[in-house]
């Protein structure tokens, strides 16, 4: 991932940090998301939901494999 922070606003910290978690504040409020604990973000059906939204704000997320012999 490669991000940059904004001119004048958020910084890339605020916003690949701060983001996720407001996101994931904002779910379990809406009760979108009624596990507890602590989990492993390996579980695609939950992290779609983070990357929509995610994208909707503007982080955007590409993955290549490449190869090294």
């Amino acid at each position: 991932m490669i991000d940059f922070g904004i001119p004048g606003g958020f910084s890339s910290m605020n916003r690949t940090v701060g983001l996720p978690a407001a996101i994931g504040a904002r779910m379990i409020l809406e009760g979108k998301i009624r596990v507890t604990g602590v989990h492993v973000r390996s579980c695609r059906k939950s992290m779609s939901r983070w990357l929509i939204e995610l994208e909707k704000l503007g982080l955007h997320f590409h993955e290549a494999w490449e190869r090294l012999d």
